[in-house]
C-alpha cells in the first residue's frame, strides 16, 4: 500500500517534485462544509482544526504522516496521473463510494459511468466525474493541467481502459465491505491539494480502521500504488487523494484574484473569469465539456 497523507510543506520543498506547482501559490482552500478557511499559512493540523469536531479521527492521521514516506516524486509527464487521482476525488464526493466495476465501465474505448453509477449521484448525471471522464474527448495537445504539462487524451483513454481490466481482475476487491465517503476537508497536499473523507458503513454506521485499509483495493481504476498522484493512505476512519488544483469543484475555491490554474471545471459559468496559466488570461468553456473551462 503506498502512502498517502496530508503534506506539511509544498511538493518542491517536502518532495523535490520540482516547480511544476508554483501556479499553486496564492490560492487559499477552505473546509469541504464550505466554511471559510483561516489564513492559507495555517499548519495542516490547524487546517483540520478549523474543520471542527466532525473530523474526528482524522486529527490522528496527523500525528503519523511522514512526508518522506512518498516513494514518488509526484511525475505526470501526460497529465494522466493528477486527472485519475481526480476521478477518485470525485467519485468519492459524488458517488460516495469507490465501487469502480459497478459504477464504471469501458465502452468504445472510453470509460463511462454507468446507470448504477449515475444513480449514485445528487443530480443523477455526476456532472465533476463526468467532466473528468470528457477529457477523454478532448484533442490530445490541448488541454494543459499546469504549467508545461499538456494531457495525452490518447494515453488517458488507454490507461483508464486497460486499468479498469486490472480492477475487474483483482479479485481481492471484491472482499472490501460496502462503504460511504463524506468529504470533510481539502487543503494543500504533497503534490497539489489533497482530500480527506471520512469512512462510514452506506446507512451512517461506524466502520473499523480495517476497513478503511483495505479501501487501496478499490484504486485500481485509477492506476492505485502506480499513480503517484494516489499515495493511499488511511487512519482512524479517515482516507485522502491528492490531485490537481482545479480538478475538483468541491473545496477548492480561490480567494485570489485571477484563478491560478490552467484547466478548471466548474459547476457555474466561469467564462471570461480572470485566470493565470503561463500568463494572466481568460477562462473559455472547453468544445468538449460545458462545466469544463480552459485558460487561454
Amino acid at each position: 500500500m503506498i502512502a498517502l497523507g496530508l503534506a506539511l510543506g509544498s511538493c518542491a520543498t517536502a518532495l523535490g517534485c520540482g516547480g511544476d506547482f508554483e501556479s499553486a501559490d496564492g490560492y487559499e482552500l477552505e473546509p469541504a462544509d464550505g466554511m471559510a478557511a483561516e489564513d492559507e499559512a495555517l499548519d495542516a493540523e490547524e487546517a483540520l482544526g478549523e474543520a471542527g469536531s466532525e473530523l474526528g479521527t482524522s486529527e490522528q492521521a496527523l500525528l503519523f504522516f511522514n512526508p518522506f514516506n512518498f516513494i514518488s516524486s509526484c511525475s505526470d509527464p501526460k497529465g494522466t496521473n493528477s486527472v485519475m487521482a481526480a476521478l477518485a476525488v470525485a467519485a468519492a464526493t459524488e458517488l460516495k463510494r469507490w465501487q469502480p466495476t459497478k459504477d464504471f465501465a469501458s465502452s468504445n474505448g472510453m470509460l463511462t459511468l454507468t446507470s448504477t453509477g449515475r444513480a449514485q449521484c445528487a443530480d443523477g448525471k455526476c456532472w465533476n466525474t463526468q467532466a473528468l471522464l470528457d477529457l477523454q474527448k478532448a484533442p490530445t495537445g490541448k488541454v494543459q493541467i499546469r504549467p508545461g504539462v499538456m494531457l495525452d487524451t490518447a494515453a488517458l483513454k488507454s490507461t483508464l481502459s486497460s486499468n479498469m481490466l486490472l480492477q475487474i481482475l483483482h479479485l481481492v476487491s471484491s472482499l472490501v465491505p460496502d462503504h460511504k465517503f463524506e468529504l470533510k476537508a481539502s487543503e494543500r497536499g504533497g503534490c497539489d491539494q489533497f482530500y480527506w473523507f471520512n469512512v462510514t458503513s452506506p446507512s451512517g454506521g461506524a466502520v473499523s480502521s480495517l476497513l478503511t485499509g483495505t479501501l487501496s483495493q478499490k484504486l485500481q481504476w485509477v492506476g492505485g500504488s502506480g499513480n503517484p498522484y494516489v499515495q493511499f493512505q488511511s487512519n482512524g476512519t479517515m482516507v485522502g487523494i491528492d490531485p490537481t488544483y482545479g480538478l475538483n469543484e468541491a473545496g477548492a475555491t480561490s480567494t485570489a484574484s485571477c484563478s491560478p490554474v490552467c484547466t478548471k471545471v466548474s459547476s457555474r459559468d466561469i467564462t471570461g473569469a480572470c485566470c493565470s496559466c503561463n500568463g494572466t488570461k481568460r477562462f473559455a468553456r472547453s468544445a468538449w465539456s460545458a462545466t469544463t473551462y480552459v485558460c487561454q
